[in-house]
């Protein structure tokens, strides 16, 4: 297909967005949130073009290419919009820099970033030489913000023995969010809050709390081991994901349920008999639980009479939780393991048939 993109003929690919098609014929649009190998976002709205004929300034980036379309990536209004969409990004940021009106004097003593315990400004971030919203700023012409800023002087992160994670210093693009969910297939950092408040945040901001048969090793980072009883007391959210064995049948019953507080959810993706439903569902008509999400139920499928199907606040999914790339993939390296190792003459997770 051909369009036309800043009074250039360019011919798109199918299924090409405008970004990804302008980028390749070496036409610069602006852009954060957009990265090599994710899928379209259209969240820090940089990458906004005119379009002849269309309502607005969509997101090139989310818009995907059509014959005979006129695209026009530069202009005043353009300018200006993205100017306003970046200053509005930089009242959390620490900013000083981008905005100083002797920025370029600077830059001529202090070329290579100072080093210094805690970010206060470009001089000071070890980003400074690949930093794509030092460059943003000097291309649009960033010299004031359109509200006053709102620094949130969040804490400085140091308990990781690699890294320091620095939250005042995050412009919410979703790059990290979405290489991990995309990428890596794990999903365990994402977006919390909303408006000012949102930040990223690894299992909500929670302490975790873990409890397993066998709890002589030591846990996993960021995960403490704690007795099932305590763990049922101080949970906000408690999550099952044992097999069902005569021990752990019947795990989460009436007096386990008696010691969760009121405003704490219960999740299990791993087997139905682990849970009395009769006294989960009791606890849920009393209002003693605040809700529950069940992916497998006792019975399946259930009959009319199981308590679960009228309780209020209680989720029913059928098997879903399999469903997440993260467990399929999983799925497939157990079954990829266990075959390697019958064909090795170790056969391993053997079921006997007596």
């Amino acid at each position: 297909m051909k369009l036309s993109i800043d009074g250039r003929d360019i011919e798109a690919r199918d299924g090409e967005t405008l970004l990804d098609c302008a980028l390749r014929n070496g036409i610069e649009i602006p852009h954060l949130c957009a990265n090599e190998g994710l899928a379209p976002y259209g969240g820090c709205r940089m990458c906004v073009v005119e379009i002849e004929g269309m309502r607005g300034y969509p997101p090139s980036c989310t818009t995907p290419a059509a014959e005979g379309m006129v695209v026009r990536t530069q202009g005043p209004e353009l300018k200006k919009l993205r100017r306003n969409v970046l200053g509005l990004m930089m009242l959390e940021h620490p900013n000083a820099c981008l905005l100083c009106g002797r920025r370029a004097e600077c830059e001529a003593y202090r070329p290579e970033p100072e080093k210094a315990g805690r970010t206060t400004g470009c001089h000071t971030c070890n980003n400074k030489p690949v930093c794509e919203v030092r460059g943003l700023a000097e291309e649009l012409e960033l010299a004031e913000l359109p509200v006053p800023p709102i620094y949130h002087q969040r804490p400085l992160e140091r308990d990781n023995p690699f890294m320091d994670r620095d939250l005042n210093l995050c412009i919410l693009c979703g790059r990290c969010v979405r290489v991990c969910k995309e990428q890596q297939g794990r999903a365990v950092i994402d977006f919390v809050g909303r408006g000012s408040n949102a930040r990223i945040g690894q299992a909500f901001g929670m302490r975790l709390l873990a409890h397993r048969r066998d709890m002589s090793g030591t846990p996993p980072e960021g995960v403490e081991y704690a007795p099932l009883d305590q763990l049922f007391a101080e949970s906000d959210a408690v999550s099952l994901h044992c097999p069902l064995t005569p021990e752990t049948q019947g795990l989460v019953n009436a007096e386990r349920l008696a010691r969760m507080k009121p405003t704490a959810f219960l999740i299990n993706t791993s087997r139905g008999p682990l849970i009395v439903e009769e006294d989960l569902a009791e606890a849920l008509h009393g209002h003693r639980l605040a809700g529950a999400a069940v992916d497998v139920l006792s019975t399946e499928p259930p009959p009319p009479d199981n308590p679960l199907l009228t309780a209020p606040n209680c989720l029913i999914t059928p098997h879903l939780a399999w469903a997440s790339a993260a467990a399929r993939r999983r799925l497939i390296d157990i079954a990829a393991g266990n075959l390697r190792a019958w064909i090795e003459g170790r056969p391993v997770n053997r079921v006997p048939l007596n």
